[in-house]
C-alpha cells in the first residue's frame, strides 16, 4: 500500500492507495509523525484510522479523475448507489500529486481511457474570469450595505480570481484526465453544472442583499426608510458614512418630508442637525415649517421652529397654523419669530376669520380677540358668531358675542400650558354627562342659553378650581385649631387634606393661577373678578382667629361643629 501525507492540511490529508481502492483519511498536526510512521511501517489503516474514519472509493467506481498540471489537486469523480459524487484529493505539492499519479497509472481501471492535453488560453481563463465577475458584482451589491466584509470578502475573493487567471494565461495547465469512454454529454453537463453553482451562488447573494438596507452612499437614510430601520439614533451615524441629509427621491421628496409626515420630532431634530434644508428652497418650494403645519404635529412643529435655521417666509404661516389645527403655542412661537399676525390672507380674511372657517381651538380664539382682530368680517353672508353656532362650536359663538358687546371674555390674561390643556380637558369631562341638557337647549329653541353653554362648563370648571385652592388654603389652619380642641378631630382633618391634596392636585394648582390672576367668573348671577379671592385667602389666618380665640370666639359646641362641618367637606365632590 502507498500512501501520501499533506502536512499543510488536516482533513482529508491522508491519501492511501490499495490495489482496489483510493481510501482517504484525516489526521492533525500533533499526529503527523505517528501517521507517517504507521504506514511507512504497513500498519493496516483501520488500525491507525479507525474503519469508520476512512473513505474508501473502489476503483471500479470511479467515473473520471483530473488532474492540472499547475494544481496540487486531483478531481475525482466516482458512482456510489444513489449519485454521482465528486471528490478533490489535495496534496502538500506538485511533485507528491505527480507521485500519486505515477502510481496511479500502474493500476488504472481498464473502463477508463487516458487523455492528456495542454489547454488554450481562452479555455484556461474562462471560469477565472467568471469567478472573478462574480466575485466583483457580488461586491458591488453589498459595497454601500456592508461596506467593509464586501471590501475584505470581495477583495481576496477577487485577488484569488485574478491570481489564478494570471497563472493560467501566462502558464496554461497540461490536464491529465482518465474519463469513461464516449462520456462527451458528460463533459457539457459538467460545464452546466459549474455555470449554473456559480449562478446560484450570485443569485443568493444578490437576493440576501435586497434584505439589507444601504449604511452607505447618499441615499442610505431612505434606504433605512424603506426598511423600517432608520431611527433618530441613526442619523448621525448615516450622514458620517456619507448619506447625503438633503438628498431627494424619484418623488421629489427629502427625508426630513417623510420625517415631518410620520409625526416624529426627534427624527425631525437629528435630521436638523445633520443639515436638513427647513427654507422653502427644497420640495417644490415648500418649506418644513410649511409641511409641518399641513399635518398639524404640534411637536413636530415646534421643533423646526426652534431649530434656529433659516425658515424660509413666514408670510401667510399664521393663516396655515389656524386652518389645520396647531396649537396656541405654534401660533406664539410664529408671531415672536417675525409672522404677522394682522396679515390678510389671499382671499381677504384676517386672522380671526380663518380661526373661526376653520373651527379653531377656543383659546386662539381669545387670543386673537385680545390682541384685537376685528371681527368684521362675514363667513357665507353671516357673522362669524352665527357661522361659529351653525357649525356647532357655540363656545366660539358665546365668546364672539360676549367680545362683540365689549364685555370681558373668560379670561384676560395669558393662561399657562397647564391651565390651557386643564381647563378644556375638564370642560370635555362635563361636557359628555351633559349632552342631554344641549339637547334640551336646542329643542327649547333657546338660542342664547345653547349659545353660552361651552362657556358655562369652562366658568363652572374655574370656579370649581377656585373653591378647591380656597379649601386646601384653610386644611392646615383648620387642622391646628380643630386639633387643641380635640386631637382626634385634628388628625383626622389633616388626613383628609392629604387625600384631598392628592386628588385634587391639579384643581388646586388652578385655581391659585387662577386667583392670582384677573379672570372674570359667573359666580351665583354674578360677575367676579377672580383675584377677589385673593384677599379671601389672605384672611383666613385672622378670620380663624377671631372665631376660635377672639373676643367673638365661639362656644366649644359651635367650634366643634364647626370643625366636623369642615372635615365633612372633603368626604364629597364639590365639582
Amino acid at each position: 500500500m502507498y500512501f501520501w501525507l499533506n502536512r499543510s492540511s488536516e482533513n482529508d490529508n491522508v491519501v492511501m492507495l490499495a490495489k482496489n481502492s483510493v481510501l482517504i483519511a484525516s489526521c492533525d498536526e500533533e499526529t503527523y509523525d505517528k501517521v507517517y510512521e504507521a504506514c511507512n511501517n504497513k500498519v493496516h489503516p483501520y488500525t491507525t484510522f479507525g474503519k469508520d474514519n476512512i473513505q474508501q472509493i473502489s476503483l471500479n467506481t470511479v467515473q473520471q479523475i483530473i488532474s492540472r498540471s499547475t494544481d496540487a489537486d486531483i478531481d475525482i469523480k466516482y458512482k456510489t448507489q444513489k449519485e454521482i459524487e465528486d471528490i478533490s484529493l489535495d496534496f502538500e505539492d506538485v511533485a507528491q500529486k505527480e507521485s500519486f499519479l505515477l502510481t496511479f497509472k500502474k493500476i488504472i481501471p481498464a473502463h477508463l481511457v487516458f487523455n492528456e492535453y495542454q489547454q488554450s488560453r481562452i479555455g484556461a481563463a474562462i471560469w477565472p474570469a467568471i469567478s472573478l465577475s462574480v466575485a466583483l458584482i457580488i461586491s458591488s451589491f453589498y459595497i454601500n450595505k456592508w461596506r467593509w466584509v464586501a471590501l475584505i470578502v470581495g477583495g481576496l475573493w477577487a485577488l484569488a480570481s485574478v491570481w489564478m487567471l494570471y497563472t493560467r494565461l501566462s502558464n496554461p495547465p497540461v490536464i491529465s484526465a482518465w474519463k469513461l469512454k464516449g462520456r462527451y454529454v458528460g463533459k457539457t453537463i459538467n460545464a452546466i453544472k459549474i455555470g449554473l453553482s456559480y449562478a446560484f451562488v450570485l443569485i443568493l447573494a444578490i437576493g440576501f442583499s435586497y434584505k439589507l438596507p444601504l449604511s452607505y452612499g447618499p441615499s442610505a437614510l431612505f434606504s433605512h426608510l424603506d426598511y423600517d430601520e432608520l431611527t433618530a439614533s441613526k442619523v448621525p451615524q448615516l450622514v458620517s458614512n456619507g448619506a447625503d441629509v438633503n438628498w431627494v427621491n424619484d418623488e421629489g421628496d427629502d427625508i426630513l418630508t417623510y420625517a415631518i409626515a410620520m409625526e416624529n420630532p426627534d427624527m425631525v431634530k437629528a435630521l436638523i442637525h445633520a443639515g436638513a434644508n427647513l427654507s422653502d428652497s427644497r420640495n417644490a418650494h415648500r418649506s418644513a415649517l410649511y409641511d409641518a403645519l399641513q399635518y398639524a404635529h404640534n411637536a413636530t412643529t415646534l421643533t423646526i421652529l426652534d431649530a434656529g435655521k433659516a425658515l424660509g417666509p413666514l408670510k401667510g404661516m399664521p393663516h396655515e397654523a389656524v386652518s389645520y389645527g396647531s396649537s396656541l403655542e405654534v401660533l406664539k412661537k410664529l408671531i415672536e419669530l417675525g409672522a404677522d399676525l394682522h396679515e390678510i390672507d389671499e382671499s381677504g380674511e384676517n386672522l380671526l376669520t380663518t380661526a373661526v372657517r376653520n373651527s379653531a381651538d377656543l383659546d386662539i380664539i381669545d387670543y386673537l380677540l385680545q390682541k384685537g382682530i376685528e371681527q368684521t368680517e362675514e363667513i357665507d353672508s353671516v357673522s362669524l358668531s352665527e357661522y361659529a353656532k351653525e357649525m356647532g362650536r357655540l363656545d366660539i359663538a358665546g365668546l364672539l358675542k360676549r367680545a362683540d358687546k365689549g364685555e370681558l371674555g373668560l379670561q384676560q390674561y395669558e393662561r399657562s400650558a397647564f391651565l390651557s390643556n386643564f381647563i378644556k380637558q375638564e370642560s370635555k369631562n362635563l361636557l359628555n354627562p351633559k349632552l342631554n341638557a344641549l339637547a334640551k337647549f336646542s329643542t327649547m329653541g333657546d338660542d342664547e342659553a345653547r349659545d353660552e353653554y361651552h362657556s358655562l362648563l369652562e366658568n363652572r370648571v374655574q370656579v370649581t378650581a377656585v373653591n378647591s385652592y380656597i379649601r386646601n388654603s384653610y386644611a392646615p389652619h383648620y387642622e391646628s385649631y380643630c386639633g387643641k380642641l380635640d386631637q382626634t378631630l385634628g388628625a383626622a382633618i389633616q388626613s383628609a387634606a392629604q387625600r384631598y391634596q392628592a386628588e385634587k392636585s391639579e384643581y388646586i394648582q388652578a385655581g391659585k393661577e387662577i386667583v392670582d390672576s384677573d379672570v372674570v367668573l359667573e359666580i351665583q348671577g354674578k360677575r367676579v373678578l377672580s383675584r377677589s379671592f385673593k384677599n379671601k385667602v389672605e384672611k383666613i389666618p385672622t378670620t380663624l382667629e377671631e372665631e376660635f380665640n377672639g373676643e367673638a370666639k365661639l362656644s366649644e359646641e359651635e367650634l366643634l361643629n364647626k370643625c366636623n362641618k369642615f372635615l365633612s367637606g372633603f368626604a364629597y365632590d364639590n365639582s
